[in-house]
């Protein structure tokens, strides 16, 4: 039946001034950052030993991310280490983690998903991709079930090793009428999807990632339910590799900082939609994005987020080196929407579109607690340092008090430090008083 394998508080007196935070509209990026080398040895660093799906997806899209995410991440990860890449070819699935385990690899980078039984056995990075599993279906399947219970008597075929089996047998303890059928550990997906378009095989369950690169391939099957959501795919490493996994990890939040997109190009929402990505110009920050045990936050990455989906579109982020470059990189093509609290001023306007409003914010003279009795009027900054970012609006806040102010300095703090950086440093006393929102 079968055919051969083929395939993330202070004290305030006032500035009084409204400010908006508005979504900055026009109409990638920097390259991964280097982590620590491991010793070397002495004829040279060991090589990472990356144990990999017997074959790639054949079926690539144009934009070939995310469905090659581990063959990439591999590679970058070797780089940031410093150490060579060598690559090990699993002969079937089943093995990957029995062979992780027996020492011929460092670490499996085969998209797996961290399924609670494999964590039972091995370690793994931070997710580097959250996924859905779809049943995949021909489209002229009489019978197309809505929701689980509409499994019974539906027969499903995966292989015994993947996370699609533990999600299978899961739904068979509430659907007593599921079956499950077990492929050989040596077909790749396209190979089970070709035996559902042939009628060899009622159905099959594929990540929502590898289907959105295959389905052109396949226009005769179509989803028909979703049996699990927000899967992590990450790296699996063995239990005692603490360090390897500390420093992917680390290599996984940079990357997904840093990840460079492709060219260059500006675009309006109906040309957006066709190509199905919309890019998120911002700056990683404890407000307005960050990764937080692998997933994605932020108010403006939620906000964003949610507009993305209304309109079916694979949000992307964009961040630029440093705050000064995020209208020179709208207005370069380089993303579509800057999402960053980014406030409206004329000079700003005078470049870019603005949205409506979202947001209403003050801006607040900051000094320590400390001091807090002895700043009660913009007066008392005489002879104090007020230490702002040249592209933020604070810049112009703080000229105006300087003009009012006697002996007031201005320190510039470099373009590359969030706002909440330097309220931590004014709280250590690195810098005297900045100026921040509400």
């Amino acid at each position: 039946m079968f055919p051969p394998a083929s395939r993330r508080r202070f004290s305030v007196p006032t500035i009084r001034r409204l400010v908006l935070p508005c979504l900055a509209l026009a109409a990638t990026v920097a390259g991964c950052s280097r982590d620590q080398t491991l010793p070397e040895a002495p004829d040279g660093p060991a090589p990472l030993r990356v144990l990999v799906r017997p074959d790639p997806i054949e079926f690539l899209p144009r934009n070939a991310d995310p469905v090659m995410l581990d063959r990439e991440i591999a590679t970058g990860l070797a780089e940031a280490l410093g150490r060579p890449l060598e690559l090990v070819f699993a002969d079937d699935f089943s093995t990957m983690i029995d062979r992780l385990l027996a020492g011929d690899a460092d670490l499996v980078a085969a998209n797996l998903t961290a399924t609670a039984a494999r964590r039972e056995r091995v370690a793994f990075s931070l997710p580097y991709l959250h996924t859905s599993e779809l049943l995949i279906m021909r489209r002229d399947d009489e019978y197309r079930p809505e929701v689980r219970e509409d499994l019974v008597g539906v027969t499903v075929t995966v292989r015994r090793s993947s996370s699609y089996a533990e999600t299978i047998l899961e739904v068979a303890t509430h659907v007593p009428g599921l079956v499950a059928e077990w492929a050989p550990e040596n077909l790749a997906i396209e190979d089970i999807l070709d035996l559902v378009a042939a009628g060899d095989a009622r159905a099959t369950v594929v990540d929502s990632h590898i289907w959105h690169a295959v389905e052109g391939h396949f226009p005769t099957l179509s989803p028909a339910l979703t049996l699990a959501e927000d899967r992590p795919i990450a790296l699996a490493l063995h239990p005692d590799s603490t360090d390897l996994k500390s420093r992917a990890d680390q290599y996984l939040v940079r990357r997904a900082l840093t990840a460079p997109r492709e060219e260059a190009y500006r675009d309006d929402l109906p040309s957006l939609e066709s190509r199905g990505r919309l890019r998120m110009i911002t700056r990683n920050n404890a407000a307005t994005y960050f990764l937080h045990r692998g997933a994605q936050m932020g108010f403006e990455y939620e906000l964003m987020q949610r507009f993305a989906d209304e309109h079916d579109l694979r949000l992307e982020i964009v961040i630029p080196p440093n705050r000064s470059e995020l209208e020179q990189w709208l207005l370069e093509g380089r993303g579509d929407v800057i999402a960053a609290s980014h406030v409206v001023t004329e000079e700003r306007a005078a470049k870019v579109a603005f949205t409506r409003p979202y947001l209403t914010v003050q801006e607040f003279v900051v000094v320590r607690a400390a001091d807090a009795d002895g700043v009660r009027t913009p007066a008392d900054l005489a002879g104090r340092e007020v230490w702002v970012r040249a592209s933020s609006p604070f810049l112009a806040a703080a000229e105006r008090l300087k003009d009012e102010v006697p002996y007031l300095r201005i320190g510039l703090v470099p373009e590359d430090v969030e706002t909440e950086e330097i309220l931590a440093r004014v709280e250590d006393g690195t810098y005297d008083v900045t100026i921040a929102e509400s």
